[in-house]
């Protein structure tokens, strides 16, 4: 597996005038490594995005599911540590 988490500007971009409204990041695995997973951050927001070999995963969409639960309890977690 390999996993990239990729901190954007906490501000949206502007390109010829217009606002970038979203940034999509991609991985593509190296050979012999089945699942590439990107964690980003862009103008407050955070995007999740997978790319998974169909014979290690077959359905990437559920995989993809599976990180966000457990993406979600971390900052849970998280947020009890802090007292948020």
């Amino acid at each position: 597996m390999c996993v990239s988490n990729v901190r954007g500007p906490e501000e949206a971009l502007h390109v010829d005038g217009r606002t970038v409204e979203s940034v999509v990041g991609f991985v593509p695995p190296p050979p012999g490594v089945p699942i590439g997973i990107v964690v980003q951050s862009y103008a407050g927001g955070v995007s999740l995005t997978c790319n998974a070999d169909k014979n290690v995963v077959p359905d990437s969409d559920k995989f993809l599911g599976y990180v966000l639960e457990e993406y979600l309890r971390v900052g849970e977690k998280y947020n009890a540590e802090i007292g948020r």
